[in-house]
């Protein structure tokens, strides 16, 4: 396993941002909660942390993988070796 950074991620649809500057370090084997109220971006957030979704500003780095830097079919084959929903 690898530890999963999040690093000032920022998502915006239009003029609305669905969040901004968001910090979050996962360590291997830890167990994270994401909740909120509905619409506050929880699940783009975790669309973007899993690389199914694009992000306006900031890094997220998977075990020295930095996602943003990897093409469409780069993050696939990322997401294939190392994202599942459950």
């Amino acid at each position: 396993m690898s530890t999963l950074v999040v690093a000032g991620l920022a998502r915006r649809y239009g003029e609305s941002a669905v969040f901004q500057n968001v910090h979050l370090t996962v360590q291997p084997g830890e167990f994270v909660a994401i909740v909120g109220d509905s619409g506050v971006g929880k699940s783009t957030l975790l669309n973007c942390m899993a690389g199914l979704d694009h992000w306006d500003a900031g890094r997220i780095v998977h075990g020295g993988t930095d996602l943003g830097s990897l093409d469409d079919t780069a993050r696939a084959l990322w997401r294939r070796a190392n994202v599942g929903f459950v």
